[in-house]
């Protein structure tokens, strides 16, 4: 076994002994911590971690009605958006709306989780599109269950404004 590889292996097992204090900590278990950090959230952020896709979560940068968008770096220090979506607390009425009718979508079961997950996925795709006609829009790197990750757009001292704070020039 490689050096790399055995360290890679150690640092999963002490991501794993992190995660589970945090849980056992807080009892998510049972609930869930400001908002979006349920036991499933975080082993979604502990496999992004362990896939060297996040090094770190910095703070959040916005809350929405379906989720929380955070400002994250990746091993090689790059700023990134991850944009967590609620399950247990998610306060979006009716969003099995806005995917019913989507071909995409048509083998989606009615759970919460099901649909969330659905609607992450919805969005990646949606970005991809976005991207590929060259529409200013931050780009998306890889979901996994509710989590999306995509490119950072603002400066390292702040995000970019929303586009309702957005003052435009004719």
């Amino acid at each position: 076994m490689s050096s790399e590889k055995f360290l890679d292996k150690k640092r999963l097992k002490r991501l794993d002994k992190e995660l589970e204090a945090i849980i056992n900590r807080v009892g998510l278990d049972r609930k869930t911590q400001d908002e979006v950090f349920d036991k499933s959230t975080l082993h979604s952020i502990e496999k992004l971690i362990s896939d060297k896709i996040i090094n770190i979560i910095d703070f959040p940068i916005s809350t929405g009605k379906e989720g929380n968008i955070f400002r994250a770096v990746t091993p090689k220090k790059k700023l990134i958006v991850v944009k967590i979506y609620r399950i247990n607390t998610a306060t979006f009425k009716h969003i099995s709306n806005y995917i019913i009718g989507d071909p995409r979508f048509k083998n989606i079961h009615r759970s919460k989780r099901d649909i969330i997950f659905a609607w992450t996925q919805k969005e990646f795709k949606n970005l991809q599109r976005l991207k590929r006609i060259d529409v200013l829009a931050p780009e998306p790197y890889i979901y996994h269950k509710n989590v999306l990750v995509m490119s950072y757009i603002g400066t390292k001292q702040r995000a970019a404004p929303l586009m309702k704070d957005v003052i435009l020039d004719e």
